[in-house]
């Protein structure tokens, strides 16, 4: 089906005037008002480009939680979940993995008991998982 035939039907896109030539809506002005209202357009045009692009890049950047939520979290996540993420992110030096995590919790709280819990029932579980391997293997 051609255009001519949508518009036939009813059907037709509507029109939409194109838009105007620069300087349109500067034409009342004397020229030296054109000129400076050039200059101004353009460097408005350039901070809001500036300021979209910082925009953009600023959602683009996960930002780190604050150290107290991030604490909680780690504190209310059964060690169970810890030992999945362990296996499911060892070292990949990614933002989200086990190791990146871990530091900073250390960094946050040197001392942290529920912490070492933690990392003792992640080693036991490692153990334990690394001797059915041996034994399966016999």
């Amino acid at each position: 089906m051609t255009m001519p035939e949508l518009g036939q039907r009813g059907g037709a896109q509507p029109q939409f005037a194109p838009a105007p030539v620069p300087g349109y809506w500067t034409l009342h002005c004397t020229r030296a008002t054109q000129a400076r209202a050039n200059k101004d357009g353009l460097r408005q045009a350039a901070e809001e480009y500036v300021y979209q692009l910082k925009k953009g890049v600023d959602g683009m950047i996960r930002q780190e939680p604050n150290g107290e939520k991030f604490l909680a979290a780690c504190r209310a996540k059964p060690p169970e979940l810890w030992a999945e993420q362990r296996a499911k992110f060892p070292d990949l030096g990614v933002w989200w993995d086990f190791r990146h995590q871990m530091e900073r919790w250390i960094r946050l709280a040197p001392v942290d008991p529920i912490r070492d819990a933690v990392m003792a029932f992640i080693v036991d579980l490692e153990i334990q998982r690394e001797l059915q391997g041996l034994t399966e293997g016999l």
